[in-house]
């Protein structure tokens, strides 16, 4: 579930690898609730919600929600969370309701990123296509670029809809619940992991980059087919490549490394050749 770390426009990121603190360097570390814990379900820890009223981790309001937004989060729904529940997993609010939801709605029995109006009179949703899994990690990512919201599914687009509303939402940010009528709603029961919001609209590429789309594409385990490798650069995650079988992969780095790594070594070692070595990214 590696994930590249993209900083333009980010203006909160909370790992939740047993610390609530905010590593854009916004100064919002989230406050936990009784109903939230730090667990170990996957490598670097999470924060897990029981469902209850305290399920949440709070901080003040992140985003300026009348421009363009990008709200992102790795989500688990309990193995026994009952799948007839609305469960939110980040949202920012005003006063009386949410400004937006990322979330799975028990209407339609998969994820959504929602907006809403002030008022409560409007709400508008782009929906995935797929029914949402109980026990298993998913990466959800909300995105509104001022006409439209878009709904990424692990990386990929899976929902949109046309909207323009647009309010101001100083009422806190929230992980794990939501707000309507003024009360908190949708607690979440499961995990959540690595959220993150951008004060820009992110586009495709960069959501398969934050997803780790890009990097389960560019590092494979290969049979029966040439390895390619690539020498990225520190400044750009999705120029790193290794698409390889694993001795392909140490070879490839003692060649870019070592000078004695060459032709006759690997003949007298490993007779062949196999594999060049790794290719250089061109600067950025």
């Amino acid at each position: 579930m590696a994930a590249g770390y993209l900083t333009d426009g980010l203006v909160g990121h909370w790992a939740l690898d047993g610390s609530g603190a905010d590593r854009s360097g916004r100064e919002h570390p989230v406050t936990l609730g009784c109903g939230a814990s730090w667990t170990a379900l996957r490598a670097g820890g999470e924060l897990s919600l029981d469902g209850t009223s305290g399920a949440y981790a709070a901080t003040d309001s992140v985003l300026d929600t009348t421009a363009p937004f990008t709200v992102s989060a790795w989500v688990r729904l309990a193995s026994d969370a009952d799948p007839g529940t609305m469960y939110t997993a980040v949202s920012q609010d005003g006063a009386t309701t949410s400004r937006f939801l990322l979330q799975y709605d028990n209407t339609v029995s998969t994820w959504a990123f929602k907006v809403r109006s002030e008022d409560q009179t409007t709400k508008v949703s782009a929906v995935a296509t797929s029914p949402a899994g109980l026990g298993s990690w998913t990466h959800l990512t909300g995105v509104w670029d001022g006409t439209q919201i878009r709904l990424y599914v692990d990386g990929q687009l899976r929902g949109s809809a046309a909207t323009t509303l647009s309010w101001a939402a100083p009422g806190g940010f929230s992980i794990g619940r939501a707000r309507f009528d003024g009360a908190p709603v949708n607690r979440f029961k499961g995990a959540i992991d690595d959220v993150r919001t951008y004060a820009r609209a992110l586009t495709a590429d960069e959501i398969a980059l934050v997803s780790g789309r890009t990097a389960r594409q560019n590092n494979v385990y290969l049979t029966g087919s040439a390895a390619t490798l690539t020498w990225g650069t520190p400044d750009d995650p999705a120029s790193w490549v290794a698409r390889a079988r694993c001795a392909s992969f140490v070879t490839g780095v003692l060649r870019h490394t070592y000078g004695w790594a060459g032709d006759d070594y690997f003949l007298q070692y490993f007779q062949e050749k196999a594999p060049r070595p790794p290719t250089t990214a061109p600067p950025s």
